[in-house]
């Protein structure tokens, strides 16, 4: 299977976006994220978009693999094995 560049790209800014989310950047201790409209929420707001990516590409990926509509078990079967090695690992 080809890769699709776009979608790498794309895959690669919603990395960092994640990696925004979970280290807050700008976030201060002293007042809490969402309670007003400064830097820290508007890029917290902004990177959300991530995570929802991550899930439509995955799905995306995940059914270009049927070849039909009795042909679900078999890749299914092959990603559930390899997260399950990561999830173990």
């Amino acid at each position: 299977m080809n890769r699709i560049h776009s979608v790498d790209s794309f895959r690669l800014i919603a990395i960092f976006a994640v990696i925004v989310i979970h280290t807050a950047p700008f976030k201060s201790h002293s007042s809490p994220m969402g309670n007003t409209l400064d830097l820290a929420t508007v890029i917290n707001q902004t990177a959300r978009f991530a995570v929802p990516c991550f899930f439509v590409i995955s799905g995306y990926f995940w059914a270009r693999k049927f070849k039909g509509a009795g042909d679900v078990y078999a890749p299914t079967v092959a990603m559930a094995k390899r997260i399950a090695f990561l999830f173990v690992a």
